[in-house]
């Protein structure tokens, strides 16, 4: 048994993506739009069972992106979130 393991290559040429990102750049490349994006990440659902978890991996993906001229905001390393706000919102 094998198992499909990205490596940083593929992950900074974009090969592991989801499709939504993959489609969005090509619907901008279309229009011939250039400006600056905005993503957002989130955690729309947990394990079942879990009701919160800790934001870590913020090193390893600063070190993916470096080099590339983008800013970065996120959750402090270690920070407890939940998939939902204090209103129940994703």
């Amino acid at each position: 048994m094998s198992f499909f393991i990205a490596d940083e290559d593929a992950i900074k040429r974009g090969l592991t993506t989801d499709i939504y990102f993959l489609r969005t750049k090509e619907v901008l490349e279309k229009k011939g739009v250039s400006k600056n994006v905005v993503a957002e990440f989130t955690a729309s659902s947990l394990p079942h069972g879990y009701k919160w978890a800790i934001f870590s991996g913020l090193e390893s993906v600063l070190e993916l992106l470096e080099g590339i001229p983008i800013d970065v905001y996120a959750l402090k390393e270690g920070t407890l979130f939940r998939n939902k706000d204090l209103r129940g919102v994703p």
